[in-house]
């Protein structure tokens, strides 16, 4: 019987009693690789979590009783049994399938975790663990359950792929909260993130995050252009104006060279694991410095609407010039001597301006063969990663794009990874070369849906189906989700068996792993609750989205309020309001409200059962918070629509009294999932910005400036993907609400006829002052004990 990656819950439950082996060994080749050593590292390591027994790890020729590890080819290949060998012969040419298969031999039962590759031989025995012993492995931690021996019957595990590579991103993000933002970590928090990433059977991760410091702030640029860049002094950066709440200029945090020891493990621990790092990469790209000290080389700006605000962080040198083709390889060469290289490049068609007259399209073509021949030169066996955002964004002709990707040789191998089906489908599936599908997931002001489960899948459906899109052999979850424990499983589900993969298959398999047996039935509904408030939080962000990107936002106020899931706020005071459009958002609001409240409710019946399951916490705290989101939006746009009410009223020469009072009621309770929403926060440290301050600080030659310069990143880009930081609920966005809702009740209660406006004095001016003694005078904050506190989660619930 063969069986998919997820038994389901009804099979596991049909299995015999199992027979179970007590200190067995752990059987590798006398010529393990390092990965077959490393996977029978873990398998000891969990067996000992879990039955508390040393299993021993032994190398042999000939397969003992117990546990066989090996590789298609091994020392051990021919002692296997002729039945697991012609199982296993079916995974050859696919290098990351494996099997798992128990064997009642005259000696005693064994158990073969078979891989075609020494990276699918730990494969093997994650999935053994998962599958067959319950674990759970999750981004936020991991469940072990406690058994008295290792099951060893009724095994049979086959397992191959849908897509090639299956990569995440793990994105340079915003300065923030340090469990959004990988250039906040340590190395224990990326070798945690790392290790989930190969349980899970990603095999590429966006490396660049992990070196981007490095690379900005000179530390790469001082090895490969000794005397032309120098290391940045502490304090603010050149051209740091700390006037300027909402200025974008980089500046230095951490030392470079600390920053690079961590990058150079973290790179070398996930390699150890199979995992391949492709670098982010531009071409050509310099430092003012350089800039000024060989002016009479040419140089251009960055792409359309980054002039202004990059044009003093960096330049781009004109690729038709032999100098940029030599500095590019320079640079090149420095990256892998520092981290190594996987031959992977990840880099985009030249995001540059021309000056007035030139062909973009020509120089984007004339950049890439460049950078092609650059990577040539530095690494022969180059194969380059490229995102489609140019072409998407710039609205490429067809025949451009066409253009474009024949001038680049196929054996160059690049996916290009896409945002939708039909984006592929309108280039042709990239005129028969391989290419990749990215399902772009909780990235702000993006049209793509942020927390619909079922778009992703049905997106990989229709590549499945149709023959002209087979050549899809790449699979990549981007942008910040290494913050939803439950979607990042989900892409990796959807990553490793395509359309084979099964939302309700998957919510079961995840709710047992997660919270155990008894806990199922509820917290399965719970789940399947959450994944219908989430769907309409994506469908309310997309009418957001249409509104503000429709071309005139001062039609409307919007205010996206959406706090949880990795999801971001917003406040954008537009003034006035479109009433019928605002109903139809309530309805969804309250629609959301009521999932999310089932939710909560099914979950919290389990409180006694998931008292010492961290996990679980988790999950309480990131529903209630968003549901708290819900609610606060709801009771703003009820607020709004009373002030609205108001006016309309007073147009008609009539007392607004009666509106002026529910206008205060809704404030009132918007105010009430505010400070519900700071206690939560505050309960949690990973929720406080101060800990991602502690940790840079800590770090020895670190910029003083540091904490100036996070504070004013989390309010110059609130409106793009800010996170629930609990000081900033406290010192910003509270006092922000309460000087919004004071000044529209004091416009009401001076009858005027106008709506209240972004440019309202008064307004802006509080507003102003806010902003400005977070980012330069922020007060010290109280902070609560560290624990889950079910008053709030009862007094949030309430509300409703």
């Amino acid at each position: 019987m063969r069986t998919n990656a997820l038994l389901s819950i009804a099979a596991m439950c049909l299995l015999t009693i199992p027979q179970f082996a007590q200190s067995a060994n752990i059987i590798i080749p006398f010529d393990a690789t390092p990965k077959e050593q490393l996977a029978g590292e873990e398998l000891a390591s969990y067996a000992r979590k879990i039955t508390g027994q040393v299993y021993p790890v032994v190398h042999k020729a000939t397969p003992d009783k117990g546990f066989v590890i090996s590789r298609l080819g091994s020392c051990l290949w021919t002692s296997l049994p002729m039945r697991v060998r012609s199982e296993a012969n079916h995974m050859a040419g696919t290098p990351d399938a494996f099997v798992v298969m128990s064997d009642k031999g005259r000696s005693g039962t064994r158990i073969y975790l078979i891989g075609a590759s020494d990276s699918a031989c730990l494969y093997a025995v994650y999935a053994y663990l998962e599958q067959v012993c319950g674990v759970g492995f999750f981004l936020d931690g991991e469940r072990v359950p406690k058994l008295r021996h290792l099951p060893m019957s009724s095994i049979e595990i086959m397992e191959k792929p849908r897509f090639k590579y299956r990569g995440m991103s793990a994105w340079v993000g915003h300065r923030g909260l340090t469990k959004y933002c990988p250039s906040m970590w340590d190395l224990a928090r990326w070798q945690k993130f790392l290790s989930w990433c190969a349980k899970k059977r990603f095999n590429q991760i966006a490396g660049y995050d992990m070196c981007w410091y490095s690379y900005v702030a000179g530390d790469l640029l001082q090895q490969a252009f000794p005397g032309d860049y120098s290391a940045p002094k502490p304090g603010p950066q050149p051209n740091f104006d700390t006037s300027k709440i909402d200025d974008f200029e980089n500046a230095w945090i951490f030392p470079q060279v600390s920053q690079r020891k961590i990058s150079q493990q973290a790179l070398k621990f996930g390699r150890e694991r199979g995992i391949q790092f492709p670098y982010t990469i531009t071409y050509a790209e310099v430092l003012p410095e350089y800039h000024d000290k060989y002016p009479e080389l040419k140089y251009m700006t960055h792409g359309q609407g980054f002039e202004n605000e990059q044009k003093a962080l960096t330049y781009l040198m004109d690729p038709s010039q032999r100098a940029a083709a030599d500095y590019a390889a320079r640079e090149y060469s420095a990256i892998s001597k520092l981290f190594g290289t996987d031959h992977l490049w990840r880099f985009e068609p030249y995001s540059a301006e021309l000056p007035e007259g030139g062909d973009p399209y020509k120089a984007k073509i004339d950049a890439s063969k460049n950078m092609l021949e650059v990577l040539k030169s530095v690494d022969p066996q180059r194969k380059w990663v490229l995102t489609t955002w140019d072409i998407r964004h710039a609205g490429w002709p067809i025949e451009k794009a066409r253009a474009y990707l024949k001038a680049i040789p196929d054996n160059a191998y690049f996916p290009i990874i896409c945002h939708s089906y039909a984006e592929a489908a309108k280039y042709d599936y990239f005129w028969g070369r391989e290419w990749g599908f990215c399902h772009l997931a909780s990235l702000a002001q993006d049209p793509l849906p942020h927390g619909d489960f079922e778009w992703p899948l049905d997106q990989v459906r229709m590549i499945e189906q149709n023959p002209n899109a087979s050549r899809c052999v790449t699979y990549w979850q981007g942008s910040e989700i290494v913050s939803d424990p439950l979607e990042s499983a989900w892409q990796a589900e959807i990553a490793w068996h395509g359309a084979n993969a099964s939302l309700q298959h998957f919510l079961s398999y995840y709710a047992e792993r997660r919270y155990g047996k008894a806990s199922l039935p509820n917290m399965l509904k719970s789940l399947q609750e959450q994944i219908k408030a989430r769907k309409l939080i994506m469908f309310y962000s997309e009418m957001e989205d249409q509104l503000y990107f429709s071309g005139k936002p001062e039609d409307e106020f919007v205010f996206r309020y959406n706090w949880g899931f990795s999801r971001h706020i917003s406040f954008w005071p537009w003034p006035g309001i479109k009433v019928e459009q605002s109903k139809k958002r309530r309805e969804i609001l309250d629609e959301t409200i009521r999932h999310f409240r089932a939710a909560i409710d099914l979950a919290a019946l389990e409180r006694k059962r998931q008292l010492d399951n961290p996990l679980y916490e988790n999950d309480i705290v990131e529903m209630t918070i968003t549901y708290l989101g819900e609610m606060c939006q709801r009771e703003w746009l009820d607020m709004l629509l009373a002030s609205e009410e108001a006016r309309s009223r007073l147009a008609r020469g009539q007392d607004a009294k009666p509106d002026i009072e529910r206008m205060e009621r809704h404030a009132d309770a918007t105010d009430s999932a505010f400070k519900l929403t700071i206690q939560f926060l505050s309960s949690k440290p990973e929720y406080s910005l101060q800990g991602t301050i502690d940790r840079v600080m800590s770090t020895p030659g670190a910029n003083s400036y540091s904490p100036t310069m996070l504070r004013r990143f989390t309010v110059a880009f609130q409106g793009y993907q800010s996170h629930p930081i609990y000081e900033l609920f406290v010192q910003v966005y509270r006092p922000r609400f309460l000087a919004y809702a004071g000044a529209l009740k004091r416009k009401i209660e001076q009858k005027s006829k106008e709506p209240l406006s972004a440019e309202d004095p008064e307004l802006k001016s509080a507003l102003y002052d806010i902003q400005r003694r977070w980012v330069l005078e922020p007060a010290p904050v109280e902070r609560r004990p560290a624990r889950l506190d079910w008053s709030i989660v009862d007094a949030a619930v309430g509300l409703h």
